[in-house]
């Protein structure tokens, strides 16, 4: 009969993660080439998000060449990642004014990325025309969560109205040009867009307003009528 000899089978400790932490090789077990089991392992991997919240038990087992195995177990700590969550945030104008961000749920947490100030304020003039990405992080003691949407930042068009030739009161009605990029809207006295009425708006000089608006961003240029 053959008396094989019994390893002696140690490890380090596993320590803490948190539920949304990247899998892990495991390694610390002595001597080497054992084997793990346990929640949340496979091939000696270990994903903290299967394994979910709580204190679980990791046991490695190592078999010498006598056939004789030992094992060892130690209990692996998962913390739950806070929820996080960003609402879509609808397209802004470079030349808004800034503002504070809401999108993030629950409240409480943080938002960074371009643009961004105080943790919460973001400003369009800052970052510019273009597709900017925000983030939202909350922290709930060792562990952090973050999502991120999308702001777009949409370009105030550049408007121009050359100037109006005067017109005679007589005038029964004249349309107005001049204005661009092509669209846009005029307004001011005596105007029903896009033609101008002088008996409407009377004797004298009128300023008249052209507006364009694209994606939602609108500018103006004004000029003067002499009836």
């Amino acid at each position: 009969v053959i008396v094989g000899i019994t390893p002696t089978v140690t490890h380090n400790s596993l320590g803490a993660y948190c539920e949304n932490d990247a899998s892990v090789t495991l390694s610390g077990g002595s001597p080497t080439g054992g084997t793990y089991s346990g929640p949340g392992v496979s091939g000696g991997v270990f994903t903290p998000s299967v394994a979910g919240p709580g204190t679980h038990p990791i046991v490695y087992t190592y078999t010498n060449g006598d056939g004789c195995s030992d094992s060892i177990s130690k209990n692996v700590s998962i913390t739950a990642s806070p929820f996080v969550f960003m609402l879509g945030q609808a397209s802004v104008c470079e030349d808004d004014a800034p503002f504070a961000l809401t999108s993030g749920i629950p409240s409480g947490g943080t938002y960074s990325g371009s643009g961004i100030t105080g943790g919460v304020i973001f400003s369009p003039a800052a970052v510019g025309v273009g597709t900017h990405t925000v983030y939202y992080t909350r922290t709930n003691g060792l562990c952090s969560t973050t999502d991120s949407v999308d702001i777009i930042v949409n370009g105030v068009p550049n408007v121009n109205l050359n100037p109006l030739a005067d017109v005679c009161i007589s005038t029964v009605f004249t349309p107005l040009t001049g204005g661009s990029p092509g669209g846009g809207t005029y307004s001011g006295p005596g105007v029903s867009s896009p033609f101008f009425f002088p008996s409407a708006a009377g004797w004298g000089e009128h300023d008249l307003v052209y507006t364009v608006t694209l994606n939602g961003c609108s500018s103006s240029d004004t000029t003067s009528i002499g009836v």
